[in-house]
């Protein structure tokens, strides 16, 4: 498929398609459970705009999309005030299916098969583009709300500090029978050699 004459003043080969326009689905091998990873994108993009980007260039049909700090943040832990400062973000865009178009193949073909980058100009006025890879850990859906999946994280995180602390008490445990052992041999080969003395002594005397 061809795009309409560009009225965005697109600086690269224009692909966007008129709202009306209608696509099929991709239907080659691979391109099921399709997930971009976008490494740096700006806060000030919600998952609407995201959105709107992916299906009005003719790419594909997003099912959600996932924000994550630029810093890593370990469970139990909060994002650093340097991570919270920072206008950008990383990004998870999950896909129902991908669009049977000239632009979704492209991006196909780079990014998932050939496993390489691909620059998408999102907003092409001031070349400002997000680089595009391909996601091979996706995070399943589910149907948990952020205050559920928030208190089965507080849950998991309690969880994982209880086994932590009875892992410490039995290896306190274990290093006190350890002790407990060593004494004990101590006083078996002290005994042995007490044992032998009294032996060679009353061997002696005979």
């Amino acid at each position: 498929m061809s795009s309409n004459e560009c009225t965005h003043h697109c600086l690269t080969t224009c692909y966007h398609y008129d709202d009306e326009q209608q696509f099929g689905v991709m239907s080659v091998p691979g391109a099921d459970n399709i997930s971009f990873y976008i490494p740096k994108i700006h806060k000030n993009l919600d998952e609407a705009l995201v959105r709107q980007v992916f299906e009005s260039r003719g790419i594909g049909r997003v099912r959600r999309v996932d924000f994550v700090p630029l810093t890593p943040v370990e469970p139990g832990e909060r994002e650093s005030e340097y991570s919270i400062a920072c206008c950008y973000q990383k990004a998870f865009v999950h896909f129902d299916h991908l669009f049977d178009s000239e632009h979704a193949h492209e991006i196909f073909r780079k990014v998932v098969r050939d496993d390489e980058s691909f620059r998408l100009f999102a907003n092409p006025r001031d070349n400002q583009y997000w680089i595009l890879l391909n996601n091979k850990m996706v995070v399943p859906d589910t149907t948990l709300n952020d205050h559920q999946m928030a208190e089965n994280h507080r849950i998991l995180t309690q969880t994982v500090m209880a086994q932590a602390a009875k892992i410490e008490k039995l290896e306190e445990f274990v290093y006190f029978r350890d002790s407990q052992i060593a004494t004990q041999k101590g006083q078996i080969e002290s005994l042995l050699e007490l044992v032998m003395k009294i032996h060679m002594k009353m061997s002696g005397s005979n």
